[in-house]
């Protein structure tokens, strides 16, 4: 399985209530490991059950990623509108089962997979997330593009997210994919 270590900080759960509150906590190190992501997981549960969750826009674009990063397609699920709609590039929409795939396979042919580097914005409609796309490719070369993805919210869930990349630096990627 992958981790994420995309983030130099993590979020640091600071409420037994639910999930209101977290701080950056920078001392608390490069990973957030697989047990921390499961933690999440569960306290997202309770609270993305309601119609609108106590998540801030930049918080659930954390967990959004670090959900992708780490495979997880329940987190993602619960995070995201069950219509979501995704695209790359202004590229042909996707859906949750397609962004879901594609996720899936990425992770089959990249090996170390994470995003890195991020810096994310909350916007009052939803988020902007910068972030380097790394990893290892089947042929040993290394994966390293840079990605800015705009994100829309409502009552609490993802419902549009697109993506845009240098598709020359995936190239590599998008090789290792067909």
């Amino acid at each position: 399985m992958t981790s994420w270590r995309g983030r130099h900080d993590r979020l640091t759960h600071q409420s037994t209530a639910g999930f209101d509150r977290f701080r950056r906590s920078r001392e608390a190190g490069p990973r957030c490991s697989r047990g921390l992501l499961r933690r999440l997981s569960l306290a997202t549960v309770t609270c993305t059950r309601s119609r609108k969750t106590d998540l801030t826009n930049d918080q659930l674009c954390e967990l959004l990623f670090a959900a992708l990063a780490a495979g997880d397609d329940d987190t993602v699920r619960r995070l995201c509108a069950a219509d979501l709609r995704a695209q790359q590039n202004g590229g042909p929409e996707m859906t949750i089962d397609a962004v879901l795939g594609y996720n899936a396979a990425v992770h089959a042919v990249v090996k170390d997979f994470e995003y890195a580097d991020a810096a994310r914005s909350s916007t009052p409609t939803g988020f902007v997330e910068e972030h380097t796309v790394r990893g290892t490719l089947p042929d040993g070369s290394q994966l390293d593009v840079a990605v800015c993805v705009v994100g829309d919210v409502r009552d609490g869930k993802v419902t549009s997210v697109r993506e845009y990349l240098d598709s020359a630096a995936a190239a590599g990627l998008i090789e290792a994919l067909t």
